[in-house]
């Protein structure tokens, strides 16, 4: 199990860093690697990939983290409106191994962890939207060769995360 927090997090890092622990001490799943907000960058051969900022000049690609049963990452449109407080469209994807999650079940649990991580962050999040989408659909805008088939799942909770700029 590992999550990656930002030290001093401010504006849309603290409020996905809230988001980020919540879920990680929430969800219950027993292997977990929790990241925070990951950045779309070209790697060498020119493919989309998500990534995560280490430290230095060190990024960790997200998509090729295989280790744990549920990995989860954080993207955030690069565009904010300012009215009072500061709001941007967040995508929060999540890789699980159904599997390892439901070991002792038949048959395809996908659902089951949709709605179980739906809830978790329903009460986080409060009142507002959240749209999924599910399957290969969820990691649209990267290019990756992973496919959605069991035991493997991939979705993904699009939300608007309202936050302060200046905290």
């Amino acid at each position: 199990m590992a999550i990656y927090l930002k030290k001093n997090p401010v504006g849309i890092d603290l409020s996905i860093q809230l988001i980020q622990k919540y879920l990680y001490e929430k969800l219950g799943f027993d292997s977990i690697e929790a990241f925070g907000r990951c950045y779309k960058i070209s790697d060498n051969d020119n493919n989309t990939i998500p990534v995560f900022f280490k430290k230095g000049n060190d990024y960790q690609a997200i998509l090729s983290s295989q280790e744990n049963d549920v990995v989860y990452f954080f993207i955030a449109n690069p565009k904010t409106e300012t009215i009072h407080q500061s709001v941007t469209s967040v995508d929060l994807i999540f890789l699980v191994n159904l599997h390892k999650v439901f070991p002792d079940s038949e048959y395809r649990n996908d659902e089951e962890f949709r709605q179980h991580v739906f809830k978790v962050l329903k009460r986080k999040m409060g009142h507002g939207q959240i749209d999924i989408v599910k399957g290969n659909d969820a990691l649209d805008g990267f290019d990756t060769n992973l496919l959605d088939m069991q035991p493997y799942h991939f979705i993904k909770f699009k939300f608007d995360l309202k936050y302060r700029l200046n905290n």
